[in-house]
């Protein structure tokens, strides 16, 4: 599996995650690397544009990122429109029940400071898709308060040509 490794843990610029991005490679067997070739494969592909109705290709460094989560852990407010993507995905693989006080939720916020619209739980075997073609509600992760990892994969499609 092609990886990197990188902490990411820069407070001033309103994170505090560990990342470890990857590719997925034909010949390996490890789990990540069977579920990176599903999502950036033929099925993975038209599944998505099945669920959003969005023709999409693979980014060109077809990357998968895994986050950890752990106590401490971060995300001040993002929006991908910028990015050139079609769709964001994460897909979760947080085996235990994580309660809001716990922190560590995706929400969803109406601007960049704006109000609470949704708010995600990290999940196990769960999969939460945006698109991200245009400025839409910003997305942040607040501070991990517990010793529980919460860890997901996440991925993106480009626009198809």
């Amino acid at each position: 599996m092609t990886h990197t490794v990188e902490s990411d843990l820069d407070p001033d610029e309103g994170y505090l995650i560990w990342r470890y991005g990857w590719q997925p490679e034909v010949q390996c067997h490890h789990v990540l690397c069977r579920l990176g070739r599903f999502f950036y494969g033929d099925q993975g592909r038209a599944w998505f544009e099945k669920l959003t109705g969005i023709a999409v290709a693979d980014p060109p460094d077809r990357v998968l990122v895994s986050d950890v989560h752990a106590k401490g852990s971060y995300l001040d407010g993002w929006d991908e429109a910028a990015d050139g993507n079609a769709i964001a995905f994460q897909f979760g693989l947080t085996p235990a029940r994580w309660p809001v006080e716990w922190g560590g939720h995706l929400e969803l916020l109406d601007g960049r400071d704006g109000p609470l619209v949704q708010r995600l739980s990290p999940s196990w075997n769960g999969l939460d898709v945006f698109d991200v073609r245009r400025p839409g509600p910003w997305r942040r992760v607040p501070i991990v308060t517990r010793h529980l990892d919460g860890f997901t994969v996440t991925g993106w499609y480009r626009p198809a040509s």
